[in-house]
């Protein structure tokens, strides 16, 4: 209690359904289309609802707004690393469009990179040829880097120095990391 007598409230702002691990872009914009923003208002919502309008995936979301409850939510730490893949409708060995592709999703990696405050000491790049061989290299950098001409040159590199030109690739990704 104050010194007037009033007990003083705590006030927490309501947090975002966001913050429960495992909701990301998708799963949020659907929860936001039912007018679900919080976790407050997702522990509000009923198992049956859930289950209707997700499937299985409703049954999970029941269970995390139960343990998301913000006297016992931990918010997770920033993310361990951003990244970005691209398949191909076909397996390709065109230079051209590996390094366009190379290139777009680095600028993507980098872009959310910065939206989340964040820089990278560590690059990885995944390569997966036809058949599935999957292959990752990975730099670390002396000092973290958020621009994307750096982190495209380290990627490059990467690609330039691992790439077995006699396979065509299925797959390229990009992962950024602190």
């Amino acid at each position: 209690m104050g010194r007037s007598g009033i007990a003083k409230r705590v006030f927490s702002p309501p947090l975002s359904v966001r913050k429960i691990p495992g909701i990301g872009e998708v799963t949020e914009r659907a929860l936001r289309a039912l007018r679900i923003e919080t976790v407050e208002q997702l522990a509000a919502q009923p198992l049956e609802k859930l289950e209707r309008v997700f499937g299985q995936w409703g049954t999970a979301l029941y269970r995390k707004r139960a343990a998301a409850t913000p006297t016992n939510f931990i918010i997770d730490a920033e993310p361990k690393s951003i990244s970005h893949n691209h398949t191909f409708g076909e397996d390709t060995d065109d230079t051209v469009a590996l390094t366009a592709m190379l290139s777009h999703l680095s600028q993507k990696a980098c872009k959310r990179l910065r939206e989340a405050g964040l820089a990278t000491r560590t690059l990885t790049l995944t390569i997966r040829y036809t058949g599935f061989d999957t292959y990752t290299r990975a730099k670390t950098l002396g000092e973290p880097t958020q621009l994307d001409a750096d982190i495209f040159a380290v990627l490059q590199k990467l690609f330039h120095a691992n790439r077995n030109h006699r396979r065509k690739i299925r797959l390229l990704g990009v992962s950024l990391a602190a």
